[in-house]
């Protein structure tokens, strides 16, 4: 393929990645198979990719994100929701149009793409904005304490009024691994319960490091 910059076509199907790339002959775009693409280091800069079922899709981003980085992806179709179409941003997913639009409506859209113009959903941008905010919030905890990133999910988590129960469900654990997280927590922080832990940040504003109270892990674990 060169060493000029040219679009990879792939999709659910090898018949609907021809047919996309058929209709740009003028683009250089390839249908090669995003393995034989990695194996040879192809110089790509767009990857258009024809969804179908969110898992698969979600699949074939994170191997790309591992395998060709770099790359922004155009996603043609695809019945996602938000919190879908959340996930495939954050795996590279800068673009995304309807299956049937017209190809000027594609070639516009990589058009765009190059000039670094996102075209994601207006009710997605909201979400990505409070997820931005999110992953700052995480750093923050990492940057300013030695939790790990799970610790910190988990500390964010009691932070919110969440119990061990809930936060549980929400992260997929289960019940006792919750608990040695916030087991840990408590003893790095040295912090004394739930109320502690929601306050924390106001507290480690006001009191110097030397005044910080000494844990007492078992009124948070329960």
């Amino acid at each position: 393929m060169g060493a000029e910059s040219c679009i990879l076509v792939a999709g659910s199907s090898r018949l609907h990645a021809e047919l996309m790339c058929a209709a740009l002959p003028s683009c250089h775009a390839s249908t090669t198979s995003l393995t034989d693409a990695a194996a040879n280091a192809a110089n790509i800069d767009i990857v258009i990719y024809h969804a179908v079922e969110f898992e698969t899709c979600l699949a074939t981003l994170s191997y790309i994100r591992r395998q060709l980085p770099g790359p922004a992806v155009i996603v043609v179709g695809g019945a996602f929701d938000e919190v879908q179409w959340l996930s495939l941003i954050e795996l590279g997913a800068v673009s995304s149009i309807p299956e049937d639009s017209a190809t000027h409506v594609l070639l516009e859209t990589i058009g765009a793409v190059r000039r670094r113009e996102a075209g994601i959903s207006h009710r997605i941008i909201p979400m990505a904005f409070a997820r931005l905010a999110h992953l700052g919030r995480l750093n923050e905890i990492e940057e300013s304490t030695d939790l790990t990133n799970r610790e910190a999910q988990v500390f964010q988590l009691v932070q919110q009024g969440l119990s061990n129960k809930e936060i549980a469900q929400l992260l997929t654990l289960s019940l006792s691994t919750v608990k040695n997280h916030v087991h840990q927590i408590l003893a790095k922080l040295r912090i004394r319960s739930r109320r502690d832990a929601i306050d924390w940040q106001a507290c480690m504003a006001e009191q110097p490091a030397t005044a910080r109270p000494e844990s007492q892990v078992d009124k948070l674990i329960t």
